[in-house]
């Protein structure tokens, strides 16, 4: 509902939580444009990232990496 509301959605990941990289297959299953893992100074946040490269090679050219282009409200991702 709140990307065909025209807003954009971003899934977070809470401060302490376990290594389970299930946010990075729910952010790419639908089509969310931004995650919100902190940075790579933690186990659980390479963990997740590392689950995102995982997908992207799994995907091949299927997809498409946003970049900062989701920032200025232009994405590149197909709808």
């Amino acid at each position: 509902m709140t990307v065909s509301n025209g807003w954009k959605a971003v899934v977070s990941h809470r401060s302490g939580e376990t290594s389970d990289t299930f946010i990075a297959d729910l952010v790419v299953g639908f089509n969310i444009c931004q995650i919100k893992a902190g940075s790579l100074s933690r186990l659980e946040r390479i963990e997740k990232h590392n689950r995102l490269l995982e997908i992207e090679d799994h995907l091949s050219g299927a997809a498409r990496f946003a970049g900062t282009t989701v920032l200025a409200g232009k994405s590149n991702v197909s709808r």
